[in-house]
């Protein structure tokens, strides 16, 4: 697992610029999360109920 923060520039280092969206400095077409987005919001009840897993503050 890489983490990248902001500067996303390093990621051609690790993916292809083919498949790399654009907004990522790659050439491929922008990415589309709305379809993930509808997922989750249809899904708020379960996604509530997994995020009691894991780290908590």
């Amino acid at each position: 697992v890489m983490f990248h923060g902001t500067d996303t520039s390093p990621l051609v280092d690790y993916i292809h610029p083919s498949i790399l969206p654009v907004e990522f400095g790659g050439q491929a077409e922008p990415f589309e999360n709305t379809k993930w987005k509808d997922i989750i919001h249809d899904s708020t009840e379960l996604v509530l109920r997994h995020l009691r897993y894991g780290y908590q503050d």
